[in-house]
């Protein structure tokens, strides 16, 4: 029987194509729903459709649509939480805002960050 070798595809710099930018929202004023933008940090990713292992986290959530994205790690610089709030600059999306809903560091492989959106409410 022949052995298989499977191999991860690599991932390369030509794939981040997409601009992405993280920010929050901050109580800044006497009013509850007085909130102020602070963006944290921007960069190029890489998006695509949340695989089944990744939909499962989404069915928890009341959400209608979720996507995942590659981002390279920023390490110090920047790290993503579940407060933040993602905007992808991409015309195909109904929806450009989303919560993070899940972050795996080195995935794919060592020096990414791999992250499951789910669209903001």
């Amino acid at each position: 029987m022949a052995q298989m070798n499977f191999k991860n595809r690599k991932v390369l710099s030509g794939d981040f194509r997409t601009p992405v930018s993280f920010f929050q929202y901050e109580n800044q004023g006497p009013y509850p729903d007085d909130f102020e933008e602070t963006n944290l940090f921007n960069c190029f990713a890489e998006t695509y459709s949340p695989s089944v292992k990744d939909r499962e986290l989404l069915g928890v959530s009341d959400s209608t649509s979720g996507l995942s994205m590659v981002i390279r790690d920023p390490y110090q610089t920047y790290t993503p939480t579940a407060k933040h709030v993602v905007k992808v600059d991409d015309f195909r999306l109904q929806k450009q805002l989303f919560d993070i809903k899940d972050v795996r560091l080195d995935t794919p492989e060592r020096g990414f960050i791999t992250l499951v959106l789910v669209e903001k409410a």
